[in-house]
């Protein structure tokens, strides 16, 4: 508003300059208003459209970072911080419903004779594989984490 106040002040004094008639001074001031306005429209339509897009992108990095933290970065399985907390939600849901849960810990026996012999890219892939074939038997309400150095836990 301010703009199109400083715009229309601009052109009355030009028009006074040049001795502009009343008619023809109200009708270019209706017509720089009118654009003014719709550069205000234009302007804030491009505006919330940027904020839009920012604010997508922002959660996306905060859903990819959200991922990170609770996540192997190699395995993209849940990390240890996940598991305690899924394991918290068992216990809990145990208690008050009074039905038992599991867990099965698996060990790769001889990894660190792979990791050692072969190499840590191998030793990788040896857990990526494993992770993978241990994923498909799963059903989609059980959890796979990878619990590496985890120490004893209970509920």
């Amino acid at each position: 508003m301010v703009w199109r106040g400083v715009v229309g002040e601009t052109v009355m004094a030009e028009a006074r300059g040049i001795e502009c008639a009343g008619d023809v001074l109200a009708e270019t001031l209706t017509v720089v208003r009118a654009s003014c306005d719709a550069n205000l429209v234009r302007a804030a339509r491009a505006f919330d459209a940027r904020l839009e897009e920012v604010s997508e992108q922002l959660e996306r990095e905060r859903s990819a970072l959200r991922y990170d933290a609770l996540h192997d970065q190699l395995t993209g399985l849940p990390n240890r911080t996940l598991l305690y907390d899924r394991l918290i939600q068992a216990c809990a849901g145990a208690e008050r419903n009074g039905r038992p849960f599991a867990v099965l810990l698996v060990d790769l026996d001889g990894f660190k004779a792979i990791n050692d012999s072969l190499g840590h890219r191998c030793g990788d892939l040896v857990l990526h594989d494993a992770a993978a074939r241990l994923i498909g038997a799963l059903r989609e309400s059980d959890t796979l984490a990878d619990s590496a150095g985890t120490s004893s836990w209970r509920c």
